[in-house]
């Protein structure tokens, strides 16, 4: 560099200032050329740099996809095997429903066998039934028609005999019912007082009237106090049609106290010298005390359920 630099031998001035200036050209020319390269170098290392970092960068994006593949796989993997499981476990339950419905088929059979002999065992049972019940119909039908051919015979054997007490006792003037009234009515304040009930006065023969004096009704036996009056029906034979006639005239005598503002209250009874117990329970279903004979007195039948009917 100092040869370079010195100026040849007989150089003038000029030519020293020219070299200088070419000198100083030159410097500067390499100068420029080294920032160049400098710069050069700068932006080379910094595309390195950006380079590594952008390897660094794919190498994470691959390592993150290589992770996300992986977990992707090991979900898969789950995922298979839980199809499998649960493939497993349909088939397993379609086995099982199989099972079930074979079993439920043959139950189905069998219960319906079952219930066919069950309903022929019942078809001949209600045919054996039937054949008993017709022979128990015929049977009964003429047990009833020779019970009303001995019942009618009876009937008029009574009348006949009740016929002849008539005639004996109309000798002397005197009716039957008046003898069976005549014969309880003593004993009803009594009997009745075993009820509970306190009578004060008793009547025969009581005929109610109405604003007209029309006799409405008559009463065999009327006891009464100032709370209750029971009226009493008195038969010799006591039949179903004379209870539904009584009932008839407690309505009647029930209107009748209300119009002379009698405000007792008014109960039925019926009484008979002969009195079947189909007419005892039908009288006492009725609500009307029931009076029949007993040894030398009378009875008042009134049985544990039974609510008498007030008027």
């Amino acid at each position: 560099m100092a040869d370079m630099m010195a100026p040849p031998r007989g150089a003038s001035l000029e030519d020293v200032w020219a070299v200088i200036r070419e000198t100083g050209l030159l410097i500067q020319h390499l100068g420029e050329k080294i920032d160049r390269q400098q710069e050069a170098a700068e932006r080379w290392q910094e595309a390195a740099e950006r380079q590594q970092e952008a390897a660094e960068r794919w190498q994470e994006a691959t390592e993150r996809r290589w992770e996300e593949a992986e977990r992707r796989w090991e979900e898969a993997e789950r995922w298979r095997a839980e199809a499998e499981r649960w493939r497993a476990e349909a088939e397993r339950r379609e086995a099982e429903a199989a099972r079930r419905r074979a079993e439920e088929e043959v139950r189905q059979r069998a219960e319906a066998e079952r219930r066919e002999a069950e309903a022929a065992r019942r078809r001949a049972e209600e045919a054996r039934q039937r054949a008993e019940v017709n022979q128990k119909y015929k049977e009964t039908a003429q047990f009833i028609q020779d019970l009303g051919a001995k019942t009618d015979r009876l009937q008029e054997e009574i009348a006949q005999q009740q016929k002849k007490i008539d005639r004996r006792l109309g000798k002397l003037g005197i009716r039957l019912g008046d003898v069976a009234e005549h014969l309880m009515s003593p004993k009803l304040h009594e009997k009745f007082r075993e009820l509970g009930f306190s009578f004060t006065k008793s009547r025969r023969n009581r005929k109610l009237r109405d604003a007209a004096n029309n006799q409405v009704a008559e009463l065999d036996v009327l006891v009464e106090n100032g709370e209750y009056a029971i009226a009493v029906e008195v038969k010799t034979h006591l039949m179903t049609e004379d209870v539904d006639k009584h009932l008839k005239r407690m309505e009647i005598v029930r209107q009748w106290a209300d119009a002379h503002e009698d405000t007792r209250k008014y109960l039925g009874a019926v009484a008979g010298v002969v009195v079947n117990d189909d007419v005892t329970k039908y009288a006492l279903s009725k609500g009307l005390y029931v009076i029949i004979p007993s040894g030398e007195t009378v009875k008042i039948v009134v049985p544990p359920e039974f609510k008498p009917r007030i008027w």
